[in-house]
């Protein structure tokens, strides 16, 4: 599929825009949508599919024509469902799929509520939807898919020849405003022409990793100047915890209080705990809260004066599995009303710091000693500045009476904020790389085998890993943190039923020390569909690729049944299901296959670490594996380090284009030697 990004639109002409209601579940927005007949498909922001929290019910690979014959690469979308409702009038309600973008058009001008166009509307009963000042931005884009449908065939040509169309989702303008403007030095031309991908063009090297070095170093070059900016920032209080600014993007629109929406949306969350009778278990959460100085109440005579204040909701997540925190309070930060921005929105999200689990998993198997810990709490460990804690208040009850609001705002950085995880990953940078003292290598090494809050690497000895353990402890406490429940394949185990422990998604058996893929398969049901495939076989997480060969005749099977053009929900031919049940049934055979944690067999000397990497492919599938062989004092051992397999490109491949695989499997071992 492929689209066109316009520039800035001129006011004279008039586009097809509506504000509706979108909604999947409990989750609901007001968004301005764009109808667009130039484009096949439909689309949907990613911020948005994100905010309505939207299943991804698959992904599509496409290219984007552009104005001129230009073709962008290939770009993976996410297909979601997504329901739009109209707001005023006659009730109507539809179901659509939409692809995920990350920008849709920049600024499509709104009709002036003033403009002769509105007046000769009203005159005629006609409301729009879509009138005002500004260009909010375009969230979803419907095409030709969708358009169709929608159109009612009622239309109105009015006195200056613009005409007013009809759809089930509201009235439309189409047509030019006013007089040409020569002088306008850019009209926006919206034309989004699709075109399905070549299937060749999904294996691109692009799509594995591989991109040009002038690329990676530029991106580089933007995050570390963002990053430095953040730095700069960084203060720390009286007991060594890092005290941070909020990351606001510059000239953001005015941020709403939202403190209507917050005190229905507690009446919401109230009555969900009643029926649950779990109200006083989440009013003790924000007790422990307050008691460990995360939040506080807020002085009216003090706070009430300040310029910028936002309210943010909260629910209840409720998990009565958990015998430790059956209910827990999530934050919107992604809330909107009308046409006010969300908080989300006013903050840059930052680059991210979580590093791949595949590099993090090799740290892991290196060494003889392998152990993982965490940081508790840690989002809730570093202090936002005095500042901008009013734009992270929040209501809740004085007591169970519920009879008084009481309002509070957090101290520390919120769940919710899409740059949380920037925030945190950017002060354990900051506090460990600075270490400089005899603990800088600790430092430094603990730095690198954080993944988020989890602490997972290895050593050599016990010793070494008791002194990493020690330290490591302490190089955190220095910054309010704790690095706590730390877990080896040396410690001694008071529970034995707690020797099998997760780590990045994988199962480790601290006893056999050994690692392997946990399959927690749903009931099959009767009809099998292609939207079933791939669930179940999203349900293999394998980073590593230990059981890749296992995964690819579903693989294999799926993209048969898109060649087949088969839908999400229409059953497979019988051949396709006897195959895939067969498959299903062996499925749990996959916890069996285990490997050795560490690789090296405690040998420290990397010159006798060769690697051993094969190739091959054929018209099914391509793929790399590669094997470590390692000499000790009591023989050779070879290991299995990580394998990839993909499923081949339907057209044929000339034999040049078989030098990729080669490609591939140099990248691979490039990446683990690095």
């Amino acid at each position: 599929m492929t689209g066109c990004v316009n520039q800035i639109c001129s006011k004279e002409i008039a586009l097809q825009t509506l504000i509706v209601r979108a909604r999947c579940g409990t989750k609901e927005k007001t968004v301005r949508i764009f109808l667009d007949n130039g484009s096949q498909r439909s689309y949907i922001l990613k911020s948005t599919a994100k905010d309505l929290e939207l299943e991804v019910k698959g992904t599509n690979k496409i290219t984007h024509s552009l104005f001129g014959g230009t073709q962008t690469e290939v770009i993976t979308h996410n297909i979601h469902h997504v329901t739009l409702d109209k707001i005023g009038g006659k009730e109507y309600s539809c179901i659509i799929g939409v692809r995920d973008e990350e920008k849709i058009c920049n600024f499509i001008p709104r009709v002036s509520s003033n403009s002769i166009v509105v007046k000769e509307l009203n005159r005629k009963k006609i409301k729009l939807s879509d009138v005002g000042d500004g260009c909010p931005p375009i969230e979803i884009l419907l095409g030709v898919d969708v358009y169709g449908r929608l159109l009612t065939g009622n239309k109105i040509t009015l006195s200056n020849e613009v005409t007013a169309i009809e759809t089930k989702l509201g009235w439309t303008l189409c047509g030019r405003m006013g007089e040409r403007d020569d002088n306008n030095l850019s009209m926006c031309i919206l034309s989004m022409v699709i075109q399905d991908a070549s299937v060749s063009q999904l294996w691109d090297l692009d799509l594995l990793g591989i991109r040009d070095e002038t690329d990676v170093i530029s991106v580089e070059q933007q995050e570390q100047e963002d990053k430095q900016k953040f730095f700069n920032c960084l203060t720390r209080n009286a007991d060594g915890r890092y005290v941070v600014s909020l990351p606001w993007i510059d000239d953001h629109p005015p941020l709403p209080t939202n403190y209507e929406v917050a005190r229905l949306r507690l009446n919401h969350a109230t009555k969900r705990l009643e029926e649950n009778k779990l109200f006083e278990e989440y009013a003790k959460l924000f007790q422990l809260w307050k008691d460990e100085d995360f939040i506080e109440e807020i002085n009216p005579i003090v706070c009430d004066k300040k310029e910028k204040v936002h309210y943010v909701s909260h629910r209840a997540v409720i998990k009565l599995s958990s015998s430790t925190t059956p209910v827990r309070p999530v934050f919107d930060a992604s809330c909107k009303v009308g046409k006010g921005p969300s908080l989300n929105e006013c903050l840059k999200k930052g680059n991210n710091f979580i590093k791949m689990i595949p590099d993090m998993l090799l740290l892991f198997r290196e060494k003889k000693v392998g152990f993982v810990s965490d940081i508790r709490k840690a989002i809730q460990m570093i202090e936002v500045n005095e500042q901008d804690r009013d734009c992270m208040r929040f209501l809740w009850w004085k007591d169970k009476s519920k009879q008084h609001v009481v309002e509070y705002r957090h101290k520390r950085v919120m769940f919710g904020t899409n740059c949380s995880p920037f925030i945190l990953g950017a002060v354990l940078e900051f506090h460990l790389v600075n270490v400089q003292n005899e603990n800088k290598d600790i430092a430094q090494k603990l730095y690198n085998s954080l993944y988020v809050d989890n602490c997972v690497s290895s050593e050599n000895t016990v010793e070494e890993y008791k002194n990493f353990r020690t330290k490591s402890v302490q190089l955190l406490a220095e910054a309010g943190m704790d690095l706590r429940l730390w877990m080896s394949n040396v410690d001694e185990m008071e529970d034995k039923n707690s020797h099998v422990i997760s780590v990045l998604g994988m199962q480790w058996d601290r006893v056999c020390d050994e690692l392997y893929v946990d399959v927690k398969l749903p009931t099959l049901p009767e009809i099998i569909t292609k939207k079933v495939m791939l669930s179940i076989a999203h349900q293999v997480f394998d980073p590593i690729g230990i059981v890749c060969p296992a995964v690819l005749p579903v693989k294999v099977l799926l993209q048969k049944t898109f060649i087949n053009k088969l839908n999400w929900k229409e059953p497979v031919p019988t051949e396709e299901k006897n195959k895939f049940t067969e498959w299903y049934e062996q499925l749990h055979l996959l916890s069996q296959v285990r490997i050795p944690r560490c690789v090296t067999g405690g040998e420290f000397d990397r010159s006798k670490w060769p690697f051993h990497v094969f190739t091959d492919a054929s018209g099914l599938a391509y793929g790399a594996v590669i094997f470590l062989r390692v000499e000790h004092v009591g023989g050779v051992s070879i290991q299995l380090i990580s394998a990839k397999s993909r499923v081949a490109p339907i057209k044929r491949i000339t034999i040049p284009r078989l030098l990729n695989w080669y490609k591939i499997g140099c990248f691979c071992e490039k990446r683990i030697k690095s």
